[in-house]
């Protein structure tokens, strides 16, 4: 089956077609595919034969913990410097409160990203993140992949 205009994709499509595993080397062939179209049709395909026309997904929620932030990134326009009248940071029941209320409007994942605030301690975000997995343990936790 043609899956693409990429010849290395159409290959590889080959071989998953087959039932074969793929390598390392092969992943690194389907991130450098500027066929969008292809690899869709390839994902597409594998989640088929897979699961049927089942489809899985998550419902994510974006949770930032706090706002203020030591980095002046050119493209942010959501970090404060700690004396700003808007500056935040959450404290852990706060932070339990909107993740129920994320859970309440059907969140399977919390996205937890936010500002570096110099002035948390460590152990600040370990009890951010027990408490949250105490509390909700149905929530799959994606955390700090800003930096």
């Amino acid at each position: 089956m043609r899956f693409s205009h990429d010849q290395k994709l159409d290959e590889l499509a080959e071989r998953i077609e087959a039932g074969e595993r793929l390598t390392f080397a092969d992943g690194l062939v389907l991130y450098a595919s500027a066929d969008l179209t292809g690899l869709g049709k390839l994902a597409d395909f594998v989640r088929r034969k897979k699961h049927g026309r089942t489809t899985y997904f998550n419902v994510n929620r974006h949770f930032n913990p706090t706002n203020v932030c030591y980095v002046d990134c050119k493209f942010c326009g959501f970090y404060r410097t700690p004396r700003q009248p808007d500056a935040y940071t959450h404290n852990i029941a706060d932070s339990l409160r909107i993740a129920g209320e994320a859970v309440k409007e059907g969140a399977t994942e919390l996205h937890i990203t936010g500002g570096l605030n110099t002035k948390l301690p460590f152990g600040y975000f370990t009890d951010l993140l027990s408490s949250l997995k105490t509390q909700y343990p149905q929530l799959h936790l994606k955390a700090f992949t800003m930096v």
